[in-house]
């Protein structure tokens, strides 16, 4: 299981996948949890992909290790097939419940669902098996607490449904297979079965990521542009104050390059906002909205073509309205955090 996760992640960070902090686009195109998709586009497929994706070596790293310290400490017990049937089994059940949580907002990965489920196994193994060693399970159980902290620790959002579900499979599955005959391996199979499709069935689409990190995507790909049309605007205003540039000559490059250059960044924050809903984007095309409007005003004012009274009252009220979406924008910045 721990070589199966790390190929998976060295396969992606092969792809392209940062290695450090993969954004919820590249997650979600690789097939992370997400309720929309799974409920709205029947992706199924996303609960089973999801657990062997991690946000990161770090994330990778401590799931494995925990999923390392705990499962030895089942695998004596039940035996491989069941260890993997419950890791298998409980990381679907942990999918399942995050689309009642976490996944409804965000897109969801890791493999935790499965190490929970592990932990769960080690609760049932102290109640239902008197003759167990109870050093070795308590370390296993001590490990894992450790290693949730550490979690905790590196600031990483946790899906808590997914942990909690996992935790309830794995006890659930383990306490049946703890029998080892046919009848109850099936059994465990049919509460697989059960668990997931009633909590599938009872999910409820949240935030469309295939939309909004379409959108996503799209923003990005204006990202280029948007540092072009700033690098070039600052020059020629640099250049005007050095005096190496006239009004006149300031104001022919606004109107031949710059206004045409911010009027298709307003066009294309326009189009990112027809893809999806994404936060702060309309405040965006207001910022370049009213900057172009104001280079308009400046040329009209050089070359004479609008009243001066008009022209100063009209830049007043445009720099008062750029003063607020900026810090409307600042807010959103400071607020915002880090894909998982």
């Amino acid at each position: 299981m721990v070589a199966l996760n790390a190929g998976i992640w060295l396969f992606n960070v092969g792809d392209g996948l940062s290695p450090w902090r993969p954004t919820s686009a590249e997650l979600f195109a690789w097939g992370a949890n997400s309720a929309s998709a799974v409920v709205q586009y029947h992706e199924y497929w996303r609960l089973l992909s999801a657990p062997v994706l991690h946000a990161g070596v770090v994330h990778l790293l401590i799931n494995m290790t925990a999923l390392w310290v705990v499962g030895r400490q089942v695998c004596p017990w039940l035996g491989n097939g069941a260890v993997l049937l419950i890791c298998g089994g409980s990381a679907l059940v942990g999918s399942a419940a995050s689309l009642h949580a976490a996944s409804r907002y965000a897109v969801s990965v890791g493999a935790s669902g499965a190490v929970f489920g592990l932990v769960g196994a080690l609760l049932v193994g102290l109640v239902v098996r008197p003759g167990l060693r109870r050093a070795p399970l308590l370390a296993g159980l001590a490990g894992m607490l450790v290693l949730v902290v550490a979690l905790a620790l590196t600031g990483r959002g946790g899906d808590h449904a997914a942990h909690a579900g996992g935790l309830v499979g794995g006890a659930a599955m383990a306490w049946l297979l703890s029998g080892r005959t046919r009848m109850r391996s099936l059994s465990a199979l049919g509460l697989l079965a059960l668990m997931v499709g009633g909590l599938v069935a009872g999910a409820s689409p949240g935030v469309d990521h295939h939309r909004t990190l379409d959108a996503q995507l799209a923003l990005d790909a204006l990202q280029p542009r948007r540092e072009q049309a700033e690098r070039a605007l600052r020059a020629d205003v640099e250049a005007a104050r050095l005096g190496q540039l006239s009004d006149a000559e300031l104001a022919q490059a606004m109107a031949q390059r710059h206004i045409p250059a911010f009027q298709a960044l307003v066009e294309g924050l326009f189009q990112v906002r027809l893809r999806g809903s994404l936060p702060g984007v309309s405040d965006l095309q207001e910022h370049y909205a009213i900057r172009e409007e104001m280079m308009v005003m400046e040329v009209g004012q050089v070359r004479g073509t609008l009243d001066p009274g008009y022209a100063r009252q009209r830049m007043a009220e445009l720099r008062q309205r750029l003063q607020t979406v900026r810090a409307r924008l600042d807010q959103a910045t400071a607020e915002s955090t880090p894909s998982r």
